[in-house]
């Protein structure tokens, strides 16, 4: 997951149709009958997002997906037991949760802050109910009282590279034991099989790259030229799994991706 800039409002923004829904909710309309115009702005979250799930960074040609709520409409849950990925399927063995409110942030249901692209994998295999809160016991969603999201958010701050690392084989691991590091991957089953294979193919290509700018870049331009284009293929925003790419470079060559560009790369 890397930090992520989110898309402008459309011009006219909100279109009368959802403001009556809006209307319609808070005058007590069940959320399941609530109408899905949030689906009508998936290409400005596609592009935003590089064509990537805002959570796992797979390219959406592998998992279509759609716009998620962040904070859930509907029910919300709290997760009891992990489960296991069924290999190239979406739904997930075993995980168990247990329901806690009947009724999420309907109120949220329509706020453009509250939607990303999720693949269906993270969102209908492995997110489903679950939004991770600092509060315990969890607030009711329709209470109005404050929560604190554990879940990271890529479209707002902390940077979840500050709260999410990877080991040599790929795998996901909080960062100097974030507690929002934890609950995001657990949440989102970031840790699973498919999505370590994966990563771990871009952080050994990247950890090569390291070592050959390591032995090259300081007498030979041309090949820090060359290098710089490698670089780019694999951590910039729109690259599959960035993250990963860029946690070598942090624990590598001790730049995070911003400091890489303007001092390694001399742009900016």
């Amino acid at each position: 997951m890397i930090q992520l800039k989110r898309p402008p409002k459309p011009p006219g923004y909100p279109p009368k149709k959802i403001t009556d829904e809006k209307v319609r909710l808070a005058n007590g309309a069940p959320i399941d009958d609530a109408k899905p115009h949030w689906q009508d702005f998936k290409r400005d979250f596609l592009v935003a997002q590089h064509h990537k799930c805002a959570w796992c960074e797979t390219p959406n040609t592998e998992y279509p997906g759609a716009v998620d709520h962040f904070a859930p409409k509907g029910e919300i849950g709290v997760l009891l037991e992990h489960g296991t990925e069924v290999p190239d399927r979406v739904n997930v063995e075993d995980r168990k949760i247990d329901p806690l409110h009947a009724s999420g942030y309907v109120h949220l249901c329509y706020e453009w802050d509250n939607w990303l692209f999720s693949c269906e994998r993270c969102n209908t295999g492995w997110k489903r109910t679950l939004f991770p809160v600092e509060e315990y016991p969890h607030p009711n969603p329709m209470g109005g009282e404050a929560y604190t999201p554990l879940l990271l958010n890529p479209f707002q701050d902390p940077d979840p590279e500050e709260h999410l690392d990877y080991d040599s084989n790929g795998q996901i691991k909080p960062r100097a034991g974030s507690t929002r590091g934890k609950a995001t991957i657990a949440t989102l089953g970031l840790d699973r099989e498919s999505l370590r294979r994966e990563r771990e193919r871009v952080r050994k290509t990247v950890e090569y790259l390291v070592m050959l700018i390591e032995d090259l870049a300081e007498n030979n331009a041309d090949a820090l030229d060359r290098l710089r284009a490698q670089f780019d293929s694999h951590a910039s925003p729109e690259c599959r799994y960035a993250a990963v790419a860029r946690a070598v470079i942090r624990e590598e060559l001790g730049y995070t991706w911003d400091e890489f560009q303007r001092k390694v790369r001399g742009s900016g």
